[in-house]
């Protein structure tokens, strides 16, 4: 979880110095943060981030939903039916329904589709190589957008 704060609130252009480092918090060791990642939880704490549980567990696909999606690095969803294709979201809430969306709308993240029976796994555990590809797609949002 800790990597994947990190280098989610890199994205969103926090620098080393806003997110690196041990910040020496308290409630950052609540969650059992690392010492390289104390600063990043302490940001993401005064933030409101979703930032809950053990820092040292894996992330799951929801949470780094809910993470891009608090940090704007997508647009909210102009309409929520483009879950309709995805039969997994019956547990998830609203606020996480909204954040899957605006992944899933960007072409951000979109889980396993299929022609009957999508599935997004949203409290499956997010590799490191499909954070990479989350990260390079947030990436080139951003490039496109660039002024040129």
């Amino acid at each position: 979880f800790a990597d994947a704060l990190l280098m989610v609130m890199r994205a969103a252009g926090y620098t080393d110095k806003d997110v690196v480092g041990n910040c020496s918090v308290s409630s950052a060791s609540v969650y059992n943060a690392p010492a390289y990642a104390a600063c990043a939880f302490k940001k993401a704490l005064e933030k409101g981030l979703p930032v809950k549980g053990d820092a040292a567990r894996p992330i799951t696909r929801s949470e780094v939903a809910k993470l891009v999606s608090a940090l704007n690095l997508v647009g909210a969803p102009k309409n929520i039916d483009v879950l309709d294709p995805y039969v997994d979201l019956q547990g998830v809430d609203a606020t996480e329904k909204v954040a899957i969306a605006g992944v899933i709308e960007s072409g951000v993240m979109i889980g396993q589709v299929k022609a009957i029976g999508s599935t997004f796994e949203p409290s499956g555990d997010l590799t490191r190589a499909s954070l990479a590809v989350i990260l390079d797609k947030l990436f080139a949002k951003e490039e496109a957008a660039a002024p040129k």
